[in-house]
């Protein structure tokens, strides 16, 4: 995780998805692996035969995972003063910008299994009521603190 220092802004907070974002893609190598082991055990192959089924078993694997380790790759997710930010695209990047003036509500949500994988959701209700959640952060804690503070800020000025 990156914290970003500005002179004019107080400190972003910035990271790349947490690794659970690769909970899909962990399924699918094992589908393509039990599929190949299928293949093979319920069919009478020669042996070249039962190496090439697990080849292009490895080839489909394969497949499947360089996508979404390229899009992690190219996906960041940012909160400073002004706005949220998630940039993701591998070819064409697209950035989703939420206004941090006027929201209604923020906060990093947290299921069973992020509470103890460690990883959280942050999730803006903004002035029209549209409910944005991000992917999944790590370092849960450094994000609790980011909205709690922007919270303080945001409380400040109210007052």
């Amino acid at each position: 995780m990156d914290r970003v220092y500005e002179a004019t802004a107080s400190p972003a907070v910035r990271a790349r998805p947490h690794p659970i974002y690769f909970a899909g893609t962990a399924g699918w190598v094992l589908f393509v692996a039990l599929a190949t082991l299928l293949v093979i055990h319920n069919n009478d192959l020669r042996p070249a035969t039962n190496w090439e089924a697990v080849g292009w078993g490895l080839l489909a694997a394969v497949s499947g995972v360089v996508g979404p380790v390229l899009r992690w790759l190219r996906t960041s997710i940012e909160l400073d003063d002004t706005a949220a930010r998630c940039t993701t695209g591998l070819v064409w990047q697209s950035t989703i910008e939420v206004p941090l003036d006027g929201v209604r509500e923020m906060a990093i949500d947290q299921s069973y299994l992020g509470q103890q994988l460690g990883y959280g959701s942050l999730r803006i209700v903004d002035g029209t009521g549209t409910t944005h959640v991000l992917p999944p952060v790590g370092d849960v804690a450094t994000w609790r603190a980011a909205v709690a503070r922007r919270e303080r800020r945001t409380s400040s000025r109210r007052a």
